[in-house]
């Protein structure tokens, strides 16, 4: 839960990045439900040399260490991280890093990540793809939020080989 004294307090510098379906679903069995090769092309250039911030769960999703990233994990499970992680044990704690951090960090998700930093992001990066996907598992999603508080800054179109149709968007906070 966020602290009070610090909720809502937007930084510049802190950009929200994902993939998300009609429902705002992200992902299924810790793993992303699209992976559309030019959006992860995207996803990599767009966030090579930045710090990426992201749960344990993420974090254990992860191939391994994604190159020319610094990968920042918030969890309050204790465990070692290899070279290269940095561990935060509160939302509060990397919050006040971020306040110091002199550049742009993305956030990555999962969930419950994506609902607690989402009030201090200032601009979102969303695949949003047009296709259903059901699926009898338990899914994660993305948080709702008011389109109201959000500029459409730029949209593109994709068609996927597959022939799954998705647009990029780039959402700045009003």
């Amino acid at each position: 839960m966020l602290n009070k004294s610090i909720k809502g307090a937007v930084m510049g510098n802190l950009i929200t990045i994902a993939c998300v379906g009609p429902n705002l679903e992200i992902g299924c069995n810790n793993d992303l439900i699209w992976k559309f090769k030019e959006d992860l092309q995207t996803f990599k250039a767009i966030t090579m040399g930045h710090p990426m911030v992201m749960g344990f769960n993420t974090w254990k999703s992860l191939p391994g260490m994604l190159p020319g990233r610094k990968h920042l994990v918030i969890s309050d499970r204790p465990h070692e991280f290899p070279e290269g992680v940095e561990m935060f044990s509160s939302i509060e704690e990397f919050v006040d890093y971020a306040n110091r951090y002199d550049g742009n960090i993305f956030v990555i998700g999962g969930g419950m990540i994506y609902r607690q930093l989402l009030p201090y992001s200032n601009k979102m990066i969303l695949t949003e793809v047009d296709a259903q996907f059901t699926s009898g598992e338990q899914c994660i999603y993305f948080p709702k939020f008011d389109k109201a508080d959000w500029m459409v800054d730029s949209n593109e179109d994709f068609v996927d080989a597959s022939g799954v149709r998705y647009s990029r968007k780039i959402y700045l906070r009003k």
